[in-house]
């Protein structure tokens, strides 16, 4: 009566070694194709940024005379401030590797740059919004909050206060229109703000 078991058991070791066995070639496989494309990533001449979707700060949509009393207010206006004549570009989803290979290795540090620059802005934007929005200025804040969406921001809060605030005042056509701009954002949080904005009403 064991030899049933015995022979099971067999079988499911014989079973974790294939599979442990299929994961390392397929883990290989992958590591070997990161390095192939490095290695040919980092042999690619410097190319032209023009094509690149600049960021404009958007002075006109930011109230500077409200809720300067809050220090966040002040520090996010001076990092606005900071940023004044500076390249800003959302390169959110985009890989080291894939930069290279679309603007050469050369031009990484200078991707690199315009990319915090809008982490900064963005950030920024966020913090003078809420707080506009917290303190009763809706009609500030919801401009500056669909400006971040459609530079393709990953950042939740835009998508989540967005959602509340045209929830609240039934505009069915703006939240459609925050769906799908939800649907083209890329990285890692895509999947995160997608589920907030299709959040049900309560």
């Amino acid at each position: 009566m064991k030899f049933p078991f015995f022979a099971s058991f067999i079988v499911l070791i014989i079973w974790l070694k294939y599979e442990i066995g299929k994961a390392d070639r397929l883990k290989a496989k992958a590591s070997d194709s990161f390095w192939d494309k490095e290695m040919q990533a980092n042999n690619v001449r410097k190319k032209s940024l023009d094509n690149l979707h600049y960021v404009e700060i958007p002075y006109d949509l930011i109230p500077r005379d409200l809720l300067t009393e809050y220090e966040a207010m002040r520090d996010s206006l001076a990092m606005i401030d900071a940023l004044s004549g500076k390249k800003i570009v959302n390169l959110n989803g985009i890989t080291n590797t894939d930069l290279k290979l679309s603007y050469g290795t050369a031009n990484i540090t200078p991707l690199s740059e315009y990319d915090e620059n809008y982490t900064k802005l963005i950030t920024a934007l966020y913090t003078i919004a809420s707080l506009l929005y917290e303190n009763g200025y809706a009609g500030q804040a919801v401009p500056l909050l669909e400006f971040g969406v459609m530079t393709g921001t990953d950042m939740s809060g835009y998508y989540r206060l967005l959602q509340k605030h045209y929830r609240s005042t039934k505009e069915p056509g703006k939240l459609d229109w925050l769906k799908s701009c939800a649907e083209k954002v890329e990285g890692m949080m895509k999947d995160s703000i997608c589920r907030i904005v299709n959040e049900p009403e309560n």
